[in-house]
């Protein structure tokens, strides 16, 4: 899970942070009308020049403090590389966090499964 080319900007009052995952290109979009995460984006965002454009951290604080007020990160349905910050409630959590377990619950099993076949296929072979 390679992360390069980080930047932080601000285009038509949206809040930006660009980044490649794994060689594709991926942009955490915070929109103006989100005005609690705009107001997180905007904090670290005038603080750049202080910390001579360290785009990393300030990527990394604004990440971490939405995460703080609650916000989870999605990728849009048309498009994957664009990534959109959505406000969760404890009622929505609870269901993010039953979706969570099943999926690592399914890869448990799925790693089970590989010892199986790996057992069988040894087996097979004496």
């Amino acid at each position: 899970m390679l992360i390069s080319d980080i930047r932080v900007y601000s285009k038509a009052n949206d809040g930006i942070i660009c980044f490649r995952h794994n060689g594709i290109l991926r942009k955490v979009i915070i929109s103006k009308s989100n005005s609690l995460a705009k107001r997180i984006f905007d904090s670290y965002y005038e603080q750049l020049k202080l910390f001579k454009d360290r785009q990393y951290a300030i990527a990394k604080w604004i990440v971490r403090d939405m995460r703080k007020e609650g916000f989870i990160f999605i990728s849009d349905r048309d498009n994957i590389s664009i990534i959109k910050p959505y406000k969760i409630t404890p009622d929505d959590y609870s269901f993010v966090k039953e979706k969570l377990s099943k999926i690592k619950e399914i890869e448990r099993l799925l790693i089970k499964l590989d010892v199986i076949n790996k057992k069988l296929y040894y087996n097979l072979l004496e």
